[in-house]
Formats: C-alpha cells, structure tokens, sequence
C-alpha cells in the first residue's frame, strides 16, 4: 500500500492514518431490529446489525489503518 488513503460519505472526508480514532458498535436485536455503528476519525456508518459486508469492511480499513478498531457487540435494550 502507497500513498494516503481517505474515506468519505456526502457530507465528511476523513484521512485514514495510522491508529486512527475508531470503533465499532453492533446492536443486536431484541426490541428494535437491531443497528451497527462504525466510527473512523469522526465519520459514522450506520447500517444493519451483523452484516458480513460491515466485517469485510472493517478488515479493510484495519490494513490501512494498521490498528484494530475496537469492536463491542451488546443487546439493544
């Protein structure tokens, strides 16, 4: 890997650099249906509980980033 790496959504570009501010949040359902929160220097992904794509994702940025995102699963209630 080379060169600087950014994420983006629509409104926010982050710079992933190397022990990044980040984590991971998954809600599993009892209440509600359930959410997943993935914060990575200040920029929120919000998607569904439990998504094998949100796995794949984080192990991506965790190359890039060269750290693990800290993970915590719990209820939603």
């Amino acid at each position: 890997m080379t060169g600087d790496y950014y994420l983006s959504n629509y409104w926010q570009t982050v710079k992933l650099e190397n022990n990044i501010s980040s984590k991971w949040t998954n809600l599993l359902p009892t209440k509600s249906f359930g959410v997943c929160y993935v914060s990575i220097g200040g920029l929120l992904i919000i998607d569904e509980d439990s998504r094998p794509e949100t796995k794949v994702f984080v192990e991506h940025i965790e190359k890039i980033i060269k750290s693990k995102i800290a993970y915590h699963e719990t209820y939603d209630c």
